[in-house]
């Protein structure tokens, strides 16, 4: 199946595609390996990606798609220092640029502000904690000891199933498609059904996992704003 998938970004040339997989890669690698086997491997496979990403249509600020995609974020930042609590409202990116955000990130927080974005990063981050609660055991709370051997392979698989679609979802403007939510339906589903439908069995509290989200929060921003200052 890797085969015909590593064909498949071949025969569409897609960027993100291709940046899909090496993070789907690079997680099965950490959580196999560890963080220092996981760098030292990043080390020597950079080399390598380059290359592999030289064989694609050129990546960088002066290919027209990228310029359109580094102006729109830019202008998202632009909106959000504008109207940074509630955004300028839901749809309505183009009404001050003339393209989408091509990044569901930007588009959020453009359009819905900081408190908005909060919400939304929040709603990923605590389903994506509901998938890594049944297969990671390393995660204070685990219910790994609880969840069947299937639960466990289901919740592993959306895991990286969810990375890639977020990967590309950071070129893309998917921050209102039906597909993101019925992805955390579907983690949401697999939690209730590890923790066996009881009520009051399991609550995840937002004051345990507060620090995660506004860690995923900040750390969004921050990582958005220094790439567009960089590359424009």
């Amino acid at each position: 199946s890797a085969g015909f998938i590593l064909y498949g970004i071949y025969l569409t040339n897609s960027r993100g595609a291709l940046l899909a997989t090496m993070s789907q890669v690079g997680l099965w690698f950490f959580n196999r390996y560890g963080l220092k086997k996981s760098m030292i491997a990043g080390a020597f496979a950079a080399p390598v990606a380059l290359v592999v990403m030289s064989m694609f249509r050129e990546i960088d600020s002066e290919e027209a798609s990228a310029e359109g995609r580094l102006e729109a974020w830019y202008e998202g930042f632009q909106l959000l220092f504008w109207k940074p609590v509630l955004g300028v409202g839901m749809g309505q990116f183009t009404d001050h640029h003339y393209l989408t955000a091509h990044n569901s990130f930007v588009l959020v927080f453009s359009e819905l502000g900081l408190s908005g974005y909060y919400l939304w990063v929040g709603f990923l981050t605590f389903s994506a904690l509901m998938l890594l609660l049944i297969w990671n055991k390393k995660i204070k709370g685990s219910l790994f000891e609880k969840a069947s051997a299937t639960e466990q392979s289901i919740a592993r698989t959306l895991t990286y199933s969810m990375l890639g679609y977020l990967a590309t979802a950071f070129f893309l403007s998917r921050s209102y498609t039906p597909m993101l939510y019925i992805f955390c339906a579907m983690f949401v589903a697999g939690f209730y059904r590890t923790t066996g439908y009881q009520k009051g069995y399991y609550r995840l509290s937002f004051k345990d996992y507060s620090g995660k989200v506004f860690l995923v929060f900040s750390a969004s921003l921050v990582l958005i704003y220094f790439t567009v200052r960089f590359l424009l």
